[in-house]
This record gives C-alpha cells, sequence and structure tokens, in this order.
C-alpha cells in the first residue's frame, strides 16, 4: 500500500469541490460561461455565469449600457477590474449564450446583447453605442465581487474606489 507522498502524480490528483480535477496549481480546463436572460421581481437582468466555479452576477439595462462607453480597443472593464476577484485560472472560457438576442429593459436604458464573432456585442440602442467583450471578459465579469462598481463607474470613472467607498456607507 502507497501513501499519498509516494503516490504517482495521477493518484494524487482528487476532484475538488466542483467536481474538476486538480493538482493544486493553476487551473488549466477550458471554463464555459453562460449568458442568459434572468426574469427577477426587480426587472429583467443579464445573468453572467460559470458553474464550473459557482460564480455569477446580474446586470440590469444601466449597467450593461455603462459597459457600451468604454474602450474595446485596450479593456473595456478596464475600471472595474479592483472590483473583480481572481478567478484563479488562465485557460480561456467557452462563450455560450442562451439567445440569438437578449434585450434587458428597464425605464432608464435599454442593452441588446449578440453573439459577434470574437464574443458578446453589447448594444444600447438609445445612444447607438456598442462594444464587444471578449470570452474572458465576459467570464470576468462573473468574478465582479458587486455591482456598486457600475454604478460608481457612471458617477466619475476617474475615482471609481473612492465614489463604491461611499456608495456602500450610504447603503450601511
Amino acid at each position: 500500500m502507497t501513501s499519498d507522498r509516494t503516490a504517482p502524480t495521477e493518484q494524487r490528483r482528487r476532484p475538488d469541490d466542483r467536481g474538476l480535477v486538480t493538482d493544486g496549481g493553476p487551473r488549466t480546463d477550458a471554463p464555459t460561461v453562460t449568458v442568459s436572460r434572468l426574469v427577477t421581481r426587480r426587472g429583467k437582468r443579464a445573468s453572467v455565469s460559470v458553474p464550473a466555479f459557482d460564480q455569477s452576477v446580474s446586470l440590469d439595462a444601466i449597467a450593461l449600457e455603462s459597459l457600451t462607453d468604454q474602450d474595446e480597443a485596450t479593456d473595456p472593464i478596464e475600471a472595474l477590474r479592483p472590483r473583480i476577484e481572481d478567478p484563479g485560472t488562465d485557460a480561456e472560457p467557452t462563450l455560450s449564450i442562451a439567445e440569438d438576442t437578449i434585450r434587458i429593459v428597464n425605464e432608464y436604458s435599454e442593452a441588446v446583447l449578440t453573439s459577434a464573432a470574437d464574443g458578446l456585442r453589447i448594444t444600447s440602442p438609445p445612444t447607438g453605442h456598442s462594444v464587444v467583450l471578449s470570452p474572458r471578459h465576459v467570464f470576468d465579469l462573473a468574478f465582479l465581487e458587486d455591482t456598486y462598481a457600475f454604478t460608481a463607474l457612471l458617477a466619475d470613472p476617474v475615482t471609481l474606489e473612492e465614489n463604491i467607498g461611499a456608495m456602500q456607507s450610504a447603503f450601511e
């Protein structure tokens, strides 16, 4: 009988709490990020989820529309990065969109989500702006700690962290 210390690597690998086999190092499996429509008592949202990591976030029309004003040429979610947890994987995710067109509307804004050749296209019909998020950008959004970042982003993108702290204090 061999102990775990002397067992070959293949025998030491165990499923983690998500059922994925790991050896304790960085995750290299290619996760799937799913975008779907979510209807709540507070209205329609876009749900961005990564089931393998048990992560998800729901985004309303204003949050989605705010992304259309970001610079697609660099990193369209750069201003949100301080509020995104590290998912612990370098693997390039695959993107799954539940419907051909997902329309999220509220009394203030509108966002239309569609599949693009290189990711997820978010369009704001009222402003005419759009942005394409890569599968990695969409994946990273699922790890957003809270959606206060979008509100602060709309208020003043330069002082994002200060705005988030002030808004969170107001709600406590």
